[in-house]
């Protein structure tokens, strides 16, 4: 979905079509694809899932005196997923980051979206997490992507 500042700050902005070509926002070129792939892989580890209502508990107890801090009425799931500070989330990943693989959580552009955060290890090469990989160039009606420019109200571009 294109950032509405972003938008209007762009509006405001005097172009020259002819020195400087920008897309409107909203538009993906074709060749966007081009440099990137699409892939599968399974996951291995143990992740952890700071949002549900069995980890919550132990958060809320560990994270007391920071919860309070941020002037936050309390540690949960709303808590969790709030976008304005960052400080309370890598408080909790820091926190984990040497006892699982990383976090599982939902995304904040709608329920059933879920999302994975990986822990990279320095001495990994390659993360070890994942398993059974492939890749392949990205069709532009692959199903998944049409979905994700759908939500987020992405087009492609026409081409001249």
């Amino acid at each position: 979905m294109p950032d509405l500042e972003l938008s209007a700050a762009l509006d405001n902005i005097t172009e020259d079509e002819h020195k400087s070509p920008t897309l409107e926002p909203g538009q993906l070129p074709h060749d966007w694809r081009t440099p990137r792939r699409i892939g599968t892989a399974r996951l291995i580890g143990t992740f952890a899932v700071p949002a549900d209502r069995q980890s919550l508990p132990t958060l809320r107890a560990r994270f007391a005196r920071l919860t309070l801090s941020l002037k936050l009425p309390d540690l949960d799931a709303a808590a969790i997923r709030l976008t304005e500070s960052r400080t309370l989330t890598h408080a909790i990943s820091a926190w984990l980051y040497d006892t699982i693989g990383g976090i599982k959580f939902d995304s904040r552009h709608g329920d059933g979206l879920t999302l994975w955060a990986l822990d990279e290890r320095p001495h990994d090469e390659d993360t070890a997490l994942l398993a059974h990989r492939y890749d392949e160039p990205i069709d532009a009606d692959d199903p998944d992507l049409q979905q994700a420019m759908t939500i987020d109200q992405i087009q492609w571009a026409a081409t001249a």
